[in-house]
């Protein structure tokens, strides 16, 4: 596979080293000397100097060969003209563009307009949907939702007083459990792990539970790791489009991008659209931003918002506005620095749960080792969504977690695949790091075992290291041959 790539910024660097790492034919196009010298040392592809618009630059790429163009810079009118010149000339090759400044509703005529095949990542709407999944369920860590939202992987940070899980065994959490779940991976120290049965939990371990999302409820609440609780009043700190696309989702202006598959996917939309207009007039919002002009974006496009054009950083303001009666606190401007000092500012003050924006692991690692319940990455969002659509149907879902080199990949089983109708103790999976958490088809969910059999169109739920992903794609894919028995590592 050739994957061409307009912009070596960080979502664009992040992707090319992803591909790279699983083995694809990459090339970098980028303009900055500097960005391109920084890409060029670090990228195991070619890096040329060009702009994306550079029609001789562009022809020099042998593009009839690629299988996808993407265009990630950080200019909206680049990505839209490189992706014009590129349809004219090759109008088979799939286009990805990233489009930040346009509304999503405009989305669906650039892609019409675009020659031959193209989708349309849009940052704003991507990384608010992430958002709001946090906030239908109380911010209580990070989700990630697999097989429509059927099966649930939630990170919990473990503090002092949560007595009930600290100090005790996964295996003897299991065992006292009325519900099944498994926990596929931990964070101890900064370094993310699989645990073993015989792990024990301690304070400030990050651990990551993984189960059927009605179940999610009851184990919350059996460890003692807080409460789904919708909040009534949400204060967003930023002006820009992510904070505004939040607000309009919480609200109801807008409604979440809901892909439908199964009865029982359809099922479980439906109640989360139930549940979401239930609580749309639970929602009281609350903006911080300083610009004036950004102010009145914010007013015109949410009218029924408050919108407080202050400094976040005067002393007073929390106490003055009385911001710390205020369940959830979300911080998105474009400083992920401040929106961390500010978060953790407003926890202390009283307000019970933060999310916070970020752009770099670094930043991550940082909001994570501080004890912040949510913490969103651009970057993580939008490369997981494009590597979804360059692998083709068989993966439904990627969720690359930004600290570690893990990741959690559904994957469907083609009917001609080479693990259809096979016992998971007769595939050859990667040996290492690498677990079969859960199993979803028209019947049910399945926690399995080494002698569940996979059907055709199964949705099997996976953790395991990023450079394992290319063979588990090969595996599932119709037409891949069959392999020799081997038992699957399952830890």
């Amino acid at each position: 596979m050739k994957v061409v790539i307009v912009g070596a910024g960080s979502i664009g660097f992040q992707l090319a080293k992803q591909l790279i790492d699983e083995g694809k034919d990459v090339v970098v196009l980028e303009k900055d000397p500097v960005i391109h010298r920084y890409a060029g040392e670090r990228l195991d592809c070619k890096v040329e100097l060009a702009t994306g618009t550079d029609v001789e630059a562009l022809e020099s790429l042998n593009l009839g060969e690629a299988d996808f163009f993407v265009a990630l810079t950080d200019s909206d009118e680049v990505n839209l003209a490189s992706s014009y010149i590129v349809g004219a000339q090759f109008p088979n090759l799939m286009k990805i563009i990233r489009i930040r400044n346009l509304e999503y509703k405009s989305i669906n005529v650039i892609e019409r307009s675009v020659v031959g095949p193209c989708l349309v990542v849009h940052p704003p709407r991507e990384t608010a949907e992430s958002i709001i999944r946090s906030v239908e369920y109380g911010a209580v860590g990070d989700i990630y939702e697999f097989a429509d939202g059927e099966i649930q992987l939630r990170s919990f940070i473990l503090l002092k007083e949560q007595s009930k899980i600290v100090g005790r065994s996964v295996e003897q959490l299991r065992n006292d459990s009325a519900v099944s779940f498994l926990i596929p991976l931990l964070r101890r120290d900064g370094v993310l792990r699989i645990p073993t049965a015989q792990t024990v939990l301690a304070v400030k371990d990050t651990i990551y539970i993984v189960s059927e999302q009605n179940h999610m409820g009851k184990l919350i609440g059996q460890f003692g790791l807080g409460t789904e609780d919708v909040s009534k009043r949400v204060v967003i700190l930023g002006g820009g489009e992510i904070a505004i696309t939040v607000g309009r989702l919480l609200i109801g202006n807008e409604e979440p991008a809901v892909k439908k598959s199964k009865e029982k996917g359809l099922l479980h939309s439906l109640a989360r659209w139930l549940r979401k207009t239930v609580s749309i007039q639970r929602y009281k919002l609350k903006y911080i931003e300083w610009d004036y002009d950004r102010c009145k974006v914010i007013k015109s496009r949410l009218p029924d918002a408050d919108v407080l054009n202050a400094d976040v950083s005067e002393e007073s303001l929390f106490e003055e506005e009385n911001l710390t009666t205020a369940h959830i606190f979300i911080a998105v401007t474009d400083n992920q620095e401040l929106n961390i000092v500010t978060a953790l500012y407003a926890k202390n003050t009283g307000i019970r749960r933060a999310i916070v924006l970020v752009r770099s692991k670094q930043m991550h690692n940082v909001a994570a080792s501080l004890g912040l319940d949510v913490i969103v990455s651009t970057g993580n969002t939008m490369v997981n969504s494009i590597m979804r659509h360059v692998h083709g149907d068989n993966v439904r879902n990627i969720q690359s977690l930004v600290d570690g080199d893990m990741e959690i990949i559904e994957l469907q089983v083609g009917a001609n695949s080479n693990v259809a109708d096979r016992a998971l103790n007769e595939i050859r999976f990667p040996e290492i790091n690498t677990i079969i958490t859960y199993i979803y088809r028209k019947e049910g969910t399945i926690l399995p075992s080494g002698s569940t059999v996979l059907q055709a169109d199964d949705r099997v739920i996976i953790v395991t290291e990023q450079n394992s992903r290319e063979r588990l794609v090969q595996l599932f894919h119709n037409g891949s041959e069959k392999s020799a028995p081997l038992s699957a590592k399952r830890k």
